[in-house]
């Protein structure tokens, strides 16, 4: 497994270099974890079917914000460890959860007390009402939970047999806090039964990157999609 390093992004290239990595035919053989590595400032991602009129009636955009790749709700990233899983799998999406979250919950419990996983079949619905929902207000089966409240999610979506999964740990301190990290690394060397070594993103790939977030990410094309 690939633990891929980078340089601080915004959001734009955040969503840009997951997309491009989970759709690169030449790293198919490849297991990849990154940490984001955030800019300074506040951002928020919102699931790919969400709608962008009514997030702009409901949620404070005094940040940057844009749509992802995958579904799910908003999201607040502003002192969360968020991370994204690139892996190959012909598996349903519902298992797939599962199972990284099974394995992630076995590892946190190591530093966070009482960490469940949700078992409530619930559907999330990204918008109800004509209103785009947060992703935490609305757990979902399989997500982490402390003390019935949602800590950990994710979105998950399929370039053919690629899987690409966005997750954020919403927990005090989560970002600063090296042994959240370390259970996620650990979790993932066990649910891929492979070590793990570090790999600096290329200069090529950076290239990429920026072009692909100014053209697609921070356009409001794609930001007001739906």
């Amino acid at each position: 497994m690939v633990i891929l390093q980078t340089p601080s992004f915004d959001v734009y290239s955040q969503m840009a270099i997951d997309e491009l990595i989970a759709c690169d035919k030449t790293l198919e053989n490849q297991n990849f974890l990154r940490f984001y590595n955030w800019q300074e400032q506040k951002a928020i991602t919102f699931g790919y079917a969400q709608r962008s009129k009514s997030l702009k009636e409901q949620f404070n955009l005094g940040y940057q914000i844009t749509r992802r790749p995958s579904g799910g709700g908003v999201v607040y990233h502003e002192g969360d460890l968020t991370f994204s899983i690139i892996f190959t799998s012909s598996e349903k999406v519902e298992d797939i959860y599962k199972k990284l979250h099974t394995a992630i919950a076995n590892e946190l419990k190591k530093y966070i007390n009482q960490v469940q996983t949700y078992d409530q079949r619930n559907i999330f619905k990204p918008v109800e009402n004509g209103q785009s929902k947060s992703c935490f207000t609305n757990p979902v089966l399989d997500d982490l939970m402390v003390d019935g409240k949602k800590i950990l999610g994710g979105a998950i979506r399929r370039f053919g047999n690629r899987i690409l999964y966005q997750g954020t740990l919403q927990i005090e301190g989560a970002r600063l806090k090296e042994e959240y990290k370390d259970a996620i690394k650990n979790a993932l060397e066990k649910f891929f039964k492979e070590d793990s070594c570090q790999e600096l993103v290329r200069e090529n790939v950076l290239q990429a990157v920026y072009e692909k977030a100014k053209q697609v990410y921070q356009s409001p094309a794609w930001i007001n999609k739906y």
